[in-house]
């Protein structure tokens, strides 16, 4: 006779519904006993105090699920007390939280779509692993490469012949082929040749081609396409908005670039003070915010600049300590943070930034060790993590890093397998998992090491559940 477990029981708590701006969801339920501040708050481990996840499929695989701990389990359960509430009756749930027993944990990932709730007790599923842990992801035609930019379900691949390639989820036109399929499994060519830098945001995307011209295409409802206006209707292709650009970059909804004289500009939503012009109404056109710079960063509701003396600027929203000073309140103007920089990586709530001699430093929010300082604790001010670094990429909750040598270094959330190893344990401090790379990205989930020959390999999630090689 089989005995099916009951679920986990918890004290009645109070709900808490935040807006969603996910098009198939219109609340996220957060689940706290009154008076009592969770540090998960619920179904959103990076967004603590608010959630505002735009997902279209679902909060977890928007950070990663950390896997190999007792904790997870009641956030398991406590996501299915949540679900049977009726908070999300009537709506069609994209992922289903599967539960392996392991000794006195649980192991958890996200793998299969669950299209009706009920409130009678689920069983347990099994979640599919992958037996490799960087899977081939067939290019075509692309050739050879010069970059590449991940979000959270879109990639965009930079031939080094100057054309752009996408695949990936399509709903706001963020791949800009101009088709009106929603999911692209094959890497599509874009409209032009010449581009020479791409960047990818929340459901946009800008790109740079080889004369300084910006284009711009995907999302637009927070006029982060900087074209004038805000549009429900996606803009499919790319469209021209500035000259004379050298730099860009793209968050989740704002988006900045820098112009050949050193001139910041940046637009789009602007709830936090993320566009940096002392407001907090939408930019809806290219704004000048400052002069002298060189580089930019976008994450998610704040942005961060290198000017050409190599001073590290940060503004927008201060949560978890992503700007790196000293404490979380929000910033509607650049700050000075450090200096002798000469990159920066902006993410959901976790920032990066590589100082001249090569080393590495990172604050903000730490929950699933995506700093890669071995605690998990916030960082408030930046902290060094390590040395002889180029390049680094930071996803919901880990961290992809490039050596000089080639190698190439992860850590944090690995509940998607996003690290590139074979264990989906997290991992608090940097793990050589590959070697031999020239490029890498992360968004979400998943983490994407391409080499200049045309070979682009992935880790994780995946662009979107019906992609995976």
């Amino acid at each position: 006779m089989s005995v099916t477990p009951a679920a986990p029981r918890l004290p009645p708590p109070s709900i808490v519904v935040f807006p969603c701006h996910a098009p198939s969801l219109s609340g996220h339920a957060q689940r706290r006993p009154a008076g009592q501040y969770r540090r998960w708050n619920g179904l959103h481990p990076v967004h603590r105090r608010r959630l505002s996840c735009r997902h279209p499929q679902c909060c977890f695989q928007h950070i990663g699920i950390r896997t190999g701990s007792r904790t997870m389990a009641l956030l398991a359960a406590k996501t299915q007390r949540v679900l049977a509430t009726g908070v999300y009756s009537g709506l069609a749930v994209t992922a289903l939280l599967g539960a392996i027993a392991l000794g006195n944990g649980v192991r958890l990932a996200l793998t299969t779509p669950l299209t009706a709730v009920s409130s009678s007790p689920q069983p347990a599923v099994t979640a599919r692993i992958d037996a490799e842990p960087l899977r081939e992801v067939p290019t075509g035609l692309l050739g050879e490469v010069a970059g590449v930019a991940q979000a959270r379900d879109f990639t965009l691949v930079l031939g080094a012949d100057g054309r752009l390639w996408a695949r990936g989820l399509n709903t706001r036109g963020q791949l800009g082929v101009g088709i009106a399929q929603t999911v692209v499994a094959d890497f599509l060519p874009l409209p032009g040749r010449e581009y020479q830098a791409v960047a990818a945001g929340g459901s946009h995307a800008l790109a740079l081609d080889r004369h300084g011209n910006l284009w711009v295409w995907g999302d637009d409802r927070y006029g982060q396409l900087g074209n004038g206006q805000t549009s429900h209707a996606p803009q499919d292709r790319p469209i021209w908005i500035a000259r004379d650009i050298v730099a860009i970059a793209a968050g989740d909804r704002h988006s900045l670039a820098v112009r050949r004289d050193g001139t910041l500009l940046a637009w789009g939503e602007n709830r936090w003070g993320e566009v940096g012009n002392g407001a907090q109404e939408v930019v809806t056109t290219p704004t000048p915010i400052g002069q002298g710079f060189a580089s930019v960063a976008a994450g998610a509701g704040y942005s961060m600049a290198i000017d050409r003396k190599g001073r590290l600027w940060a503004w927008g929203r201060g949560e978890g300590g992503r700007l790196g000073t000293g404490d979380e309140k929000d910033q509607s103007r650049p700050v000075q943070i450090g200096e002798n920089f000469s990159k920066v990586t902006a993410a959901t709530a976790q920032s990066f930034a590589i100082r001249r001699d090569g080393t590495l430093w990172a604050w903000g929010s730490n929950l699933l060790g995506q700093l890669g300082d071995g605690t998990r604790e916030d960082r408030l001010s930046p902290v060094q993590i390590g040395t002889g670094f180029t390049s680094v990429a930071a996803g919901g909750a880990h961290t992809v890093a490039l050596k000089r040598d080639g190698s190439v270094w992860a850590w944090g959330s690995n509940g998607f397998g996003q690290l590139a190893d074979t264990k989906l344990d997290d991992q608090l401090k940097p793990t050589r998992v590959a070697q031999g790379y020239d490029f890498i990205a992360a968004a979400g989930g998943a983490s994407v090491l391409a080499r200049r020959n045309g070979v682009l390999r992935m880790a994780g999630a995946g662009p979107a559940p019906s992609l995976r090689p």
